[in-house]
């Protein structure tokens, strides 16, 4: 018995350009999202001299797609977190908020004024709408 198969290199063509298109558009996805985070960080951040604001990035890596927003400046977790006994930090960044704790030597106690938690938060649903949308369109292919 012999099976032969006809058209095999063209459905694998036709099977890695969908797959193409499908990564492009997740891109496209997690692009628009970083964006909305980071404005919407910069809207709530405190403004002083605008330093803080003015350091807030966004970063996408296409080798192996990691993607952060970020404020640059040494400052700005504390700004978001607050310090001394006025400390406020959400349960899902407390191990990175850790990094940033004082050593007790100075007692300064600044209000937590959150901006990039929020945006994060705030993006978080709306993200992962579009991301099923986008694997939604996938599936239909």
């Amino acid at each position: 018995m012999k099976i032969e198969l006809k058209g095999i290199e063209q459905f694998k063509r036709e099977l890695n350009k969908v797959k193409s298109d499908i990564t492009r558009e997740i891109e496209r996805t997690t692009s628009a999202s970083l964006l909305r985070i980071q404005s919407d960080a910069k809207r709530k951040a405190a403004v002083d001299t605008g330093r803080l604001r003015a350091a807030i990035h966004h970063r996408q890596q296409e080798t192996d797609g990691e993607v952060a927003v970020y404020d640059s400046v040494k400052y700005a977790p504390y700004i978001e977190f607050g310090t001394g006994n006025m400390v406020s930090v959400p349960d899902e960044l407390k191990e990175i908020a850790m990094e940033f704790k004082g050593r007790g030597v100075r007692q300064v106690n600044l209000p937590a004024r959150p901006f990039l938690y929020p945006a994060f938060v705030k993006e978080r649903p709306v993200y992962i709408r579009n991301l099923k949308g986008v694997l939604g369109k996938a599936r239909t292919v």
